[in-house]
C-alpha cells in the first residue's frame, strides 16, 4: 500500500507542469492591431487568423488562435538578442506545423528582413520595427 501511495505522490509531483514562461512579456499571444508604415500612415489591422501571433521561449513564432495558421511571408523562427529578434542562424529551432501550408506555395514574398527590433515591450503592449513599418500589438 505504501508503494502505491509513493507512486501516486510521484505521479502527482511529476504531472504538475512547471511554467516555461521566463516572465518575459514577449512570450505570450498577441493581437496585431495596427501597422505604422514608413511614410507615417497608421492602418488598422483586420482581425483575422494572421493577426494573432505567439512568441515562444524556444524560438518559434506561431500564427492564428490555435498556432497552426501559415503566415506565408512572415518568419516562424527567431533567435533573440536583447531587443532584436534575428531570423538567421535558426535552423536548429523546429519549424511549427501548420494546417494550410499549401496556400503558401505560390506566394511570392518580399523578405521580412534579417531581424525585427522590439521598440516597446510591456505586459500590455508590443511594438516591433520591421523592414516595412511597425507592428503594433496588444495581448490576445
Amino acid at each position: 500500500m505504501t508503494r502505491y501511495l509513493l507512486l501516486l505522490a510521484f505521479l502527482l509531483v511529476e504531472g504538475c507542469q512547471r511554467s516555461i514562461d521566463p516572465g518575459d512579456p514577449l512570450y505570450q499571444t498577441w493581437r496585431w492591431t495596427k501597422t505604422r508604415y514608413e511614410d507615417g500612415r497608421l492602418i488598422q489591422r483586420t482581425a483575422d487568423a494572421s493577426s494573432v501571433i505567439s512568441f515562444r521561449p524556444n524560438g518559434t513564432i506561431l500564427y492564428g488562435v490555435d498556432g497552426r495558421y501559415a503566415a506565408c511571408c512572415f518568419p516562424n523562427r527567431f533567435r533573440r538578442q536583447a531587443n532584436r529578434l534575428y531570423f538567421s542562424s535558426v535552423d536548429h529551432i523546429p519549424v511549427p506545423r501548420v494546417d494550410n501550408a499549401e496556400r503558401c506555395y505560390s506566394v511570392d514574398c518580399i523578405g521580412q528582413g534579417d531581424f525585427w527590433q522590439i521598440n516597446i515591450l510591456t505586459d500590455s503592449s508590443l511594438t516591433l520595427k520591421t523592414n516595412f513599418g511597425e507592428l503594433i500589438c496588444i495581448p490576445y
